[in-house]
């Protein structure tokens, strides 16, 4: 009886907080590919690709790469503008994605992108 409350608290658990079951990615590498659509194709449409950056968890690919979404707010342009940068001057960046944050989609969401040195 004992093992079968210890499975249930643990369903339970898995149920009620599934977030804590998360896992974050990180990658570090050059921009290989930018995409930029029209606003009319809806919200979290721009993504990036970082070379060699081929899974992460439950992310989805597209075209082929592993498409990380940039927001269409101000926080998104700022990291798009940087991924821009980079790859315009073949500059190595290191990107994380939590395959619990996506865009309304499917895809995961950039939560951060930096230019190393």
């Amino acid at each position: 009886m004992k093992s079968f409350s210890v499975c249930l608290a643990f369903l339970v658990a898995m149920i009620a907080f599934p977030s804590a079951w998360a896992a974050p990615y990180q990658a570090t590498g050059t921009v290989s590919f930018i995409r930029v659509l029209e606003s009319s194709y809806g919200p979290d449409i721009n993504w990036i690709a970082v070379s060699g950056f081929t899974t992460a968890g439950s992310c989805p690919q597209a075209d082929g790469y592993l498409a990380l979404m940039l927001r269409d707010d101000t926080r998104g342009k700022q990291m798009l503008r940087l991924a821009e940068a980079a790859r315009l001057a073949n500059a190595v960046v290191t990107v994380n994605i939590d395959d619990t944050h996506k865009s309304t989609a499917g895809y995961c969401l950039v939560q951060y992108i930096s230019v190393a040195q």
